[in-house]
């Protein structure tokens, strides 16, 4: 039986008296792309915190491949295969975009210098950046931005790669540029796990949908099932009945 990518099981966390997760469990096979999806507050990010080694949990496991990498800092996990986007794109705005990219090559992935500059290139070559490796990282707009955020997890040469939020705030354009390089890299063997509010844009990638609420999944299956499932609606609307895509 084949491992899973990557696997959380029964993962609690709280900040104070507020629980953020609550008993989460989910897999993710070897090659496959599964969105998260939730009303603002869900936990969604926060479980990515937890995945990549940001946050530390009060409970629960987390395992890659699975071995339990619980224990292991956010380096470590990121050198095992674990590539993650932010929300908010947060480049080094003092650095050209190319050393944005050798950041994650060199630190992330641990490449010498030959080999992270090859890496560096591929992926600005990937996401559309090449042209753009000698500007500077703070001069981008949002797209480019985020498109560096990108870059910079794929330098590190991940096997699952976490996408959180990438397409918000982008224009139809520029949402269908992202869905043609999300859909390239899934196609070449990357597990990809994308947690995202543009639903439309999401179900055009993705195999498998969980909705996260209140800190719990409350569906997980096709996207179609669960975009349709009554508690997802109401969980997104507050009332049943309504249509989400």
């Amino acid at each position: 039986m084949i491992a899973p990518a990557f696997e959380v099981e029964h993962v609690a966390l709280a900040f104070g008296a507020q629980t953020v997760l609550r008993d989460v469990s989910l897999a993710v096979a070897p090659g496959e792309a599964v969105g998260i999806v939730g009303p603002n507050g869900a936990g969604k990010s926060t479980l990515l915190d937890v995945v990549t080694g940001e946050r530390r949990p009060d409970g629960g496991r987390v395992r890659l491949y699975g071995s339990d990498i619980g224990r292991e800092p956010a380096r470590r996990r990121c050198l095992l295969g674990l590539g993650r986007t932010h929300q908010i794109p947060r480049p080094f705005t003092g650095l050209t975009v190319l050393e944005n990219v050798l950041v994650g090559a060199f630190r992330g992935a641990g490449l010498r210098r030959r080999a992270a500059y090859r890496a560096g290139l591929a992926a600005l070559e990937r996401t559309g950046l090449a042209d753009r490796a000698d500007q500077q990282a703070g001069d981008l707009g949002l797209l480019d931005r985020k498109r560096l955020e990108l870059a910079r997890a794929l330098a590190t040469g991940p096997d699952v790669l976490l996408l959180d939020e990438i397409a918000g705030g982008l224009t139809a354009p520029e949402t269908e540029s992202l869905i043609a390089l999300l859909r390239e890299l899934h196609t070449d063997g990357t597990t990809i796990v994308w947690v995202e509010h543009v639903l439309r844009a999401l179900t055009r990638v993705v195999t498998r949908v969980a909705c996260l609420a209140v800190g719990e999944i409350i569906a997980d299956g096709p996207p179609d099932a669960v975009m349709a499932d009554p508690r997802v609606v109401e969980a997104y609307l507050g009332r049943p009945g309504a249509v989400l895509l």
